[in-house]
């Protein structure tokens, strides 16, 4: 049996320069999730069209309302569950891992 499939799911609320550190600390691992997740809980600040330009290979959930964190990882735990997420990965936007932290855990 190989590696895991791992998802990293970040959820998200009109805070695009978090997330930016955020994505491009997820991308900077030593070991990579295998998707990256991004639940946007209904910004208003323009962040799904900055996932979509700047990280195009993360995946974009874009939420009609803002669900809260709870909300947003609900729904971010099931569609990680659709990309057949063996562990799922999760973290706020002002999340910004360290290098190793994926590889480490």
């Amino acid at each position: 049996m190989g590696d895991p499939r791992v998802v990293a799911v970040v959820v998200t609320h009109n805070r695009r320069d978090l997330l930016i550190e955020a994505l491009t600390a997820i991308g900077a691992q030593t070991r990579r999730p295998d998707a990256v997740l991004v639940v946007d809980n209904a910004s208003t600040d323009g962040t799904a069209d900055l996932v979509r330009t700047r990280f195009p290979t993360a995946d974009l959930l874009a939420l009609t309302g803002n669900t809260g964190g709870a909300g947003g990882f609900a729904a971010g735990f099931a569609r990680a569950l659709d990309l057949e997420a063996d562990l799922v990965w999760a973290m706020d936007d002002d999340t910004v891992p360290e290098p190793p932290a994926l590889q480490e855990l």
